[in-house]
């Protein structure tokens, strides 16, 4: 053990130079003698079949953890775009005269075989209810991060009069089973989306949400972020703790949501900046409400029952259209858990006011782990 533990130090300490830039261990430029001592290091390690350290898989002993870029505006990019500056010499001024970020970027959900679109836009908008400024004619790159930390571009398009970019990935860039991040990069000022690319095969074990008033405190929240661009919209207590107690258990998050496709975006970065787990972000084509959002609601769910064959084993909702919605969708009633004042109705679950605390520690905690079919 003592032998595993000095071969990952060791390497980890090769990596982590690499990956800082740093050309030395005391800034003289010169990083033979480091590199060469950790060479010897590494040589002399005992490797044998009792010493614990496989010597055909010396780089499994390290798990390089994926870069998670904090998208819309990440920063430095760990990797270079083709160009750095916008093609049309007003989309900056436009950028900066409409604040509020209003980007679709459209999440796959399919299995291993078939055909990965991916397909988005980059748009503004003065105020958060109408895009008013599509970012056209800019070059957006996708870039994916390698099993082995190294970034790939998997491709790079020139967004349409709409803002819009689709692009279908080659069959060697298709990712494999699993939810994985693809970042859509807009280069002229390295702003970000992330696309939930979810590749589950039939039986997946998901739990479905509604956002607005589920995991949000409620609707209001929605409509104070569509008049203030850097308004937080308030979690509801413990929805994220929520959805992070069923990954944990193996089982697969899909957010819901009725929200308009240009919406996006920005309830993306929401779940990110909160810690939600990965999952796919499902938006309606349009705004829709009353009867339309329970048709819709319940052609998205029943596209993963039916064609996707994925198992729903739990639904969040706080509204009468997602009672409905999930009621339509075939989805039992005693797993539909309704957070607010229609809890309860219906044969629903109830999810008291306070929060999802107790729901978690009386519930989920005492599940089975998912049984998943890989």
């Amino acid at each position: 053990m003592r032998e595993h533990s000095r071969l990952v130090s060791l390497l980890f300490a090769v990596v982590l130079l690499g990956a800082m830039g740093c050309s030395s261990t005391d800034g003289s430029g010169d990083v033979g003698s480091f590199t060469e001592d950790a060479a010897q290091d590494l040589s002399s390690l005992d490797t044998s079949e009792d010493s614990g350290v496989d010597a055909d898989n010396l780089e499994d002993a390290l798990v390089i953890p994926p870069t998670i870029l904090s998208c819309p505006t990440p920063g430095p990019l760990p990797f270079e775009t083709v160009s750095d500056s916008f093609e049309n010499p007003e989309t900056q001024a436009l950028i900066d005269a409409n604040p509020f970020v209003l980007g679709m970027n459209r999440d796959f959900l399919g299995w291993a075989d078939q055909e990965q679109v991916i397909e988005g836009t980059f748009a503004r908008g003065e105020y958060g209810m109408t895009v008013s400024a599509p970012v056209a004619g800019e070059w957006v790159s996708l870039w994916r991060q390698m099993e082995d930390g190294a970034w790939k571009q998997v491709g790079r398009v020139q967004s349409d009069a709409d803002g819009g970019y689709l692009v279908t990935l080659g069959v060697e860039d298709r990712f494999g089973v699993g939810a994985h991040r693809l970042y859509a990069v807009l280069e002229g000022n390295g702003s970000c989306a992330v696309h939930t690319v979810a590749v589950w095969p039939s039986s997946s074990e998901v739990v479905v949400s509604d956002i607005d008033g589920t995991l949000t405190l409620s609707d209001e929240e929605f409509v104070q972020e569509n008049i203030q661009a850097d308004y937080d919209q308030k979690e509801a207590p413990g929805a994220s703790q929520l959805m992070n107690a069923w990954a944990e258990k193996g089982y697969f998050p899909v957010y819901l949501t009725a929200r308009p496709k240009f919406y996006g975006q920005m309830t993306r970065f929401w779940l990110e900046r909160h810690g939600f787990p990965l999952g796919p972000l499902v938006t309606a084509e349009e705004r829709v409400s009353g009867d339309d959002t329970v048709a819709y609601k319940a052609g998205a769910l029943t596209h993963q029952t039916d064609d996707l064959q994925w198992q729903i084993m739990a639904a969040y909702g706080n509204a009468t259209t997602d009672i409905g919605a999930y009621e339509e969708a075939g989805v039992n009633k005693d797993v539909t858990f309704v957070f607010g004042k229609y809890g309860g109705t219906e044969g629903t679950v109830a999810i008291p006011e306070e929060g999802y605390g107790e729901h978690i520690e009386t519930f989920v905690n005492n599940l089975p782990e998912a049984v998943q079919p890989f």
